[in-house]
């Protein structure tokens, strides 16, 4: 009888233990529930596309990772009927090869993957944004904070995060600590979140659409405007490729052949002054290149493709200068189909380098190239042509009356450069001909 009494007794005592500890969990899931709710201002796109995937019943069978250039590029509904299966588009903003790793794991678990199209893009993996422990971490935010609870989430952040951040991490509503009285933001958090959709679609006052479609696809019609083609001097180093970048590019190359994933490497095409800003892209191409040849898998950059197979240069392919709109989606999307089928020979379908596709293409001009000084600005012309071609710069300014000024800041000319002191803006016309014709045979004009 006392060896009962004692069972009994210890059962209780470790029951209401259990008991306690269980609310305890329970509490603290409903309080980080409601001040995530209270504070954390939600990323639209995310949110989305995070909801669409948790609520995708069919079974997933090719995927795509990647940064804002796959969610844009890449149409998942026009590949479902090319191949007859269900692909998800699982492209987050600003995602590193990190977050595609681990994007990876969280698929595989609830899926059978069988094909991973994977997105390389240049400026996820070199220089600061190839620190994947780098304190900017919203774009990995972007994913831990939709992400179901498990030991592959839990590992994503420990991995991401430096000590210091694990709590911002893990607990989301952290980060606005000192917001914490703040009515407004909360007021807003409030407002936003009651509205619950989970599909978004924008018309501009131009009448332009943007749709967050299913399946991880970013519809947008917009057009690129060729006066806004200006981009900062960024140049690449050699084996600009990070040790976090390349560790990880081989983490997902392992973690496919592990599991039985076929897997393409790709980059997904840009408009022709990004590449040009980043002097020297084929450092990173070769890196990549090389990686990709040690594990017998193929490369495939597109920004090294011969117009006559994917005549994508052009304003109305892109929204912006890093991102195609829905028809240059459409064009990529069936050629990168063709390419990793075989219905076109692929040697045939790209230059070797990025060099060697500038000096084979017809003479252009791309738009203006600029490096910050202290006092001025020094600006570069951008075109493919290193000597042969002459410019006339011209500059549209406007003065405080409203008075529209234009004044040639210089005649036709092999000089491709000029200097002008910070603070001055205005538009430069750029007219561009072959040494020894009179007529252009291009004008840009570019706000700077």
């Amino acid at each position: 009888m006392i060896r009962i009494n004692s069972f009994t007794f210890n059962f209780r005592k470790y029951l209401k233990r259990t008991i306690k500890i269980l609310l305890l969990i329970c509490s603290f899931y409903l309080i980080n529930t409601l001040l995530n709710y209270l504070y954390v201002k939600e990323t639209t796109w995310s949110k989305i596309l995070w909801h669409n995937y948790y609520c995708e019943e069919q079974n997933i069978d090719n995927l795509f990772l990647g940064s804002s250039h796959v969610y844009n590029g890449i149409n998942p509904f026009l590949f479902d009927e090319l191949n007859g299966e269900n692909n998800f588009n699982l492209a987050t903003e600003g995602q590193r090869l990190d977050s595609s790793y681990y994007l990876l794991k969280e698929a595989d678990e609830e899926h059978n993957i069988s094909y991973v199209y994977l997105d390389v893009y240049c400026r996820r993996s070199t220089g600061a944004m190839g620190d994947f422990k780098h304190k900017d971490l919203f774009y990995s935010w972007y994913n831990t904070d939709y992400m179901k609870m498990s030991i592959n989430k839990l590992s994503f952040i420990f991995s991401m995060s430096e000590p210091d951040s694990y709590v911002d991490s893990l607990l989301p509503f952290t980060r606005y600590r000192y917001q914490v009285f703040d009515t407004a933001h909360i007021r807003e958090q409030l407002e936003d979140k009651r509205k619950q959709e989970y599909r978004y679609t924008n018309i501009d006052e131009q009448g332009n659409i943007t749709e967050y479609q299913d399946k991880g696809y970013y519809y947008t019609d917009v057009e690129m405007d060729s006066r806004y083609l200006l981009r900062e001097l960024s140049p690449l180093d050699q084996k600009p490729m990070t040790k976090d970048a390349e560790k990880y590019l081989r983490k997902i190359i392992e973690y496919c052949k592990e599991n039985e994933i076929e897997l393409t490497i790709f980059s997904a095409p840009f408009y022709e002054l990004h590449a040009m800003e980043m002097q020297r892209y084929d450092n990173y191409v070769e890196q990549v290149r090389e990686i990709a040849t040690e594990y017998n898998l193929s490369y495939y950059d597109f920004n090294l493709c011969k117009e006559e197979y994917l005549p994508i240069q052009k304003n109305q392919y892109f929204m912006n200068v890093g991102h195609l709109n829905n028809q240059g989606a459409e064009l990529f999307t069936g050629f990168l189909y063709d390419v990793v089928e075989g219905n076109v020979n692929a040697e045939d379908c790209f230059w070797e380098s990025y060099e060697e596709k500038l000096a084979n293409s017809e003479p252009a001009i791309y738009g203006l190239l600029y490096e910050e000084g202290d006092a001025e600005r020094k600006f570069v012309v951008a075109s493919n042509r290193a000597d042969g071609l002459e410019y006339k710069l011209t500059l549209i300014e406007t003065a405080e009356n409203g008075e529209i000024s234009e004044n040639v800041l210089q005649d036709y000319s092999e000089n491709k450069e000029f200097v002008l002191e910070k603070g001055r803006n205005g538009i430069c016309r750029i007219e561009a001909r072959k040494m020894g014709e009179a007529e252009s045979f291009q004008v840009l004009e570019v706000e700077y």
